[in-house]
C-alpha cells in the first residue's frame, strides 16, 4: 500500500533549480585585520623600509624588535592593522590633565602610496580606528596625518569632525646646555 503523496526514494526526482548568484558590481571593500608576527613575512620588506625612512634613528632590525615588541604585548593599548595593501599603527594614550585618553595613529602606509586605488583603500584604516575608540567610548583620534599617505578629504569622511592646531616643538641642543 502507497500513501497518497508520498514520494519514493527511487523514483526519479526533477533536477534541483540552479540558483545564479549575481556578479556584483562593486569590489567589496577589505576590512583591516589585527597584524600578527606571520604577517611580517607579507609586508615586513616595505614596511621597514619606510619605518627606516620615517623614523632616522631605526634601522631595520629596531623597526623589527619594534613591531614585534607591539605585536607580542598584551594589553589594548595598541593597535596594529593592515590589509593586503598596508598596514596601520595606532596607541591608546592616557594624557596628564586630561579627563580621557585619547587614541594617536603614528602610521598609515599603503605599500604603493602612488596607487589612488590603494589610498582610497586605506581610508578603511581610519574607519576601523574610529570603531575602536568607539568601543571604549572615546571621542578623540589624534595624528590623523602624521605618515599617512591617506589625504586628509578621505579622513572628513570618516569622521563627524575634522579640526587643526598648530603646534609649537622646540628642540634643546644638549651639548650647548653647560
Amino acid at each position: 500500500m502507497s500513501l497518497p503523496n508520498a514520494v519514493s526514494k527511487y523514483e526519479p526526482q526533477p533536477p534541483a533549480p540552479v540558483v545564479v548568484n549575481p556578479i556584483p558590481t562593486e569590489k567589496p571593500i577589505e576590512q583591516p585585520r589585527r597584524f600578527n608576527l606571520p604577517d611580517i613575512d607579507r609586508h615586513g620588506n616595505w614596511l621597514f623600509a619606510r619605518m627606516v625612512q620615517a623614523y632616522p634613528h631605526f634601522n631595520e632590525r629596531t623597526a623589527f624588535n619594534y613591531i614585534r615588541g607591539i605585536i607580542q604585548s598584551s594589553n589594548n593599548e595598541w593597535m596594529m592593522l593592515y590589509m593586503t595593501r598596508g598596514v596601520a599603527l595606532a596607541q591608546l594614550l592616557h594624557l596628564a590633565l586630561t579627563p580621557a585618553p585619547v587614541i594617536q595613529i603614528h602610521f598609515i602606509w599603503m605599500a604603493d602610496p602612488a596607487n589612488k586605488d590603494w589610498v582610497q583603500e586605506g581610508a578603511e584604516f581610519y574607519a576601523e580606528y574610529a570603531r575602536w575608540a568607539s568601543r571604549m567610548r572615546l571621542d578623540t583620534i589624534v595624528g590623523l596625518n602624521n605618515h599617512s599617505d591617506i589625504p586628509s578629504k578621505l579622513c572628513e569622511r570618516v569622521f563627524a569632525r575634522v579640526s587643526s592646531y598648530n603646534q609649537l616643538i622646540g628642540k634643546v641642543n644638549i651639548r650647548s646646555i653647560g
